[in-house]
């Protein structure tokens, strides 16, 4: 059974890979897609690994091998589907929260056609060689985060930035939770990413 949502856009669109946090679903982040870019094709992915009960794209103790395995297996279900549904597999643009952010650095990372990705709340450097040269993205981090410190979040700005991503931050006075100020933030970034794209 396939664990996935799709929602059809503008055909001139590109399309946003919905990935969820820690012990959420495909359903989590399809209203997000929507109001990040209302007119995209919206593809929403349910993590194949379970931590204690809770669906993750990874574990927090995985290494890099591990990682690289859930890795393929989400670009070769994106080639797939990108097949299936005609989407230009250069204009997939990862977007995840928490473990789905660091899964979506991950994915951008290693050798894929994302052109950026949005990270919102991303947790800590991953133990990868990440390769972001021309890629662009976005990162939120909650000054009063209890799940990731400031100082594990400027490590992995460090790491992004080291790799050749280009990184815009944006830092907010919540905790790990989504709020409309980050997301308007994100939306606008965005907006201005596939304006400049196109």
């Amino acid at each position: 059974m396939r664990h996935e949502r799709f929602q059809a856009g503008a055909a001139d669109q590109p399309t946003l890979l919905l990935l969820h946090g820690t012990g959420g679903t495909e359903d989590d982040l399809m209203p997000i897609g929507h109001f990040l870019a209302p007119r995209a094709n919206l593809l929403s992915l349910r993590g194949q690994v379970t931590t204690q009960g809770r669906t993750q794209f990874f574990a927090s103790s995985a290494d890099a091998a591990a990682i690289e395995t859930q890795v393929s297996w989400l670009a070769e279900t994106v080639q797939a589907r990108c097949g299936q549904y005609q989407l230009n597999p250069q204009m997939v643009i990862p977007v995840g929260y928490s473990n789905g952010a660091d899964f979506a650095l991950a994915a951008l990372g290693v050798a894929s056609p994302f052109p950026a990705a949005v990270l919102l709340h991303p947790t800590t450097p991953l133990p990868l060689k990440l390769q972001l040269a021309g890629k662009a993205l976005w990162a939120s981090h909650g000054t009063h985060d209890d799940k990731v410190s400031a100082g594990n979040f400027a490590d992995l700005t460090q790491q992004i930035r080291a790799s050749g991503g280009q990184l815009t931050v944006f830092q907010h006075d919540q905790r790990h939770n989504l709020n409309i100020t980050e997301l308007r933030q994100a939306k606008a970034w965005l907006t201005h990413f596939m304006e400049v794209t196109q």
